[in-house]
């Protein structure tokens, strides 16, 4: 509705009439044995949307030896729809700085690591678990935040503490997983279920070797789970398979109705 020339009564030319910033999170303290990453503050123009991810080169610094990972904590600002840690895995380096897009390749640029929707998340493994980086790792962070305000500016900035393990402590080291579902198709004012079997083609492509159709290619043990789901989403729910079928009895592990 808006005239393709003039002005219009009451509305703020946006040039001069800059909004106010939000008040940024507090910095969370440095682990003294591992390090902090930083993204932001970005700002968030109101009743928008902005998803951007930015690149931290070699981010362990000048470490003699490859990296064993015992917790990561993600500190972030509200209002976020998702942040993802990934491990930059390409050869070629991305432009320096905040890039404006959504493209994920997770097969042969970005590893995803782990995954938040809340302003804290902290994924700390048993005793002896962890996760292994080479010393030279690279990590590609990608946050998408959503401003339902109508007159301010939202700043949106995020914090990640990566805690190294005491050398020698970790025996058994972790793997990330990861899989999606983007064919759910659900009619107008209709309701429809669908079912992903685990390792997926997603997961498959990352790391063959941990089977397919619903055979994991030996004992595995799951040490975290999250689901994501949209607006429109209403369950989401795990459950066991043996040999690619459903358990009789039913053996649920996981429900999210959130």
């Amino acid at each position: 509705g808006a005239p393709l020339e003039g002005t219009i009564h009451g509305v703020p030319d946006i040039t001069d009439d800059r909004p106010q910033p939000s008040d940024r999170i507090p910095q969370p303290r440095v682990p003294e044995y591992g390090v902090q990453l930083h993204l932001g503050p970005f700002a968030v123009a109101p009743r928008s949307e902005r998803e951007i991810f930015f690149y931290v080169d070699k981010a362990f610094g000048d470490q003699a030896e490859d990296v064993t990972v015992q917790r990561i904590d993600v500190h972030m600002s509200e209002e976020s729809h998702h942040f993802i840690l990934y491990q930059w895995i390409k050869s070629t380096k991305p432009p320096a700085g905040i890039r404006e897009t959504s493209s994920v390749d997770f097969i042969s640029s970005q590893r995803f690591i782990v995954g938040a929707q809340q302003s804290y998340l902290s994924l700390s493994f048993p005793e002896g678990v962890g996760l292994k980086f080479p010393k030279t790792a690279s990590f590609d962070l990608n946050s998408h935040y959503v401003n339902l305000g109508r007159d301010t500016t939202l700043q949106a900035e995020v914090y990640v503490n990566i805690f190294f393990a005491v050398p020698g402590s970790v025996t058994t080291f972790a793997k990330p997983i990861f899989d999606i579902n983007q064919t759910i198709n659900v009619p107008p004012h209709e309701t429809r279920t669908t079912k992903l079997v685990f390792p997926s083609l997603s997961s498959q492509l990352q790391d063959p070797a941990l089977g397919s159709s619903g055979r994991v290619s030996r004992e595995t043990h799951v040490y975290a789970l999250s689901s994501h789901m949209h607006r429109h989403g209403v369950r989401f729910s795990a459950f066991l398979v043996q040999n690619g079928r459903d358990m009789v009895p039913p053996q649920m592990v996981y429900d999210n109705l959130d």
